[in-house]
């Protein structure tokens, strides 16, 4: 069975390895060892997240506190989001990304939402000049 990512959750994916990397150096790419593991074991045994919906499921990495959102469609495992698991409950349903999902319309984050607000962190990280003491 093939594994596939739709670009909302690539996206969270990068900025959840960008975030834990620049915690300690190498722990992002630890993070990614560890979605790759649990990607693995979804491919042998497409069936073993805990159902959420009709049509989604959820399993948790081994080693963060993140679960990997996904459906089957056509012998596919598609990949919707990768959330941590203290995120706001309903965060999925409430940013609509279940319909979003069925639909394959994913376009720009909506304001107030995790990937916006983490592309607002970076942006403010990566332009801040330093300011004297006054």
């Amino acid at each position: 069975m093939n594994l596939r990512f739709l670009p909302a959750a690539r996206e969270e994916l990068d900025a959840a390895a960008s975030y834990l990397e620049d915690r300690i150096q190498g722990l992002g790419e630890e993070f990614l060892e560890d979605v790759e593991r649990t990607g693995t074991l979804l491919r042998q045994f497409p069936q073993i997240g805990r159902r959420l919906d009709a049509m989604h499921r959820a399993i948790p990495l081994q080693r963060f506190s993140f679960n990997l959102v996904y459906r089957i469609v056509d012998g596919q495992s598609v990949i919707v989001a990768v959330a941590h698991k203290r995120r706001r409950p309903g965060y999925l349903t409430a940013n609509n990304r279940f319909e979003r999902s069925r639909d394959r319309v994913f376009g720009e984050p909506r304001r107030g939402s995790m990937i916006w607000i983490n592309r607002l962190r970076l942006a403010a990280k990566h332009s801040r000049v330093a300011q004297p003491h006054r």
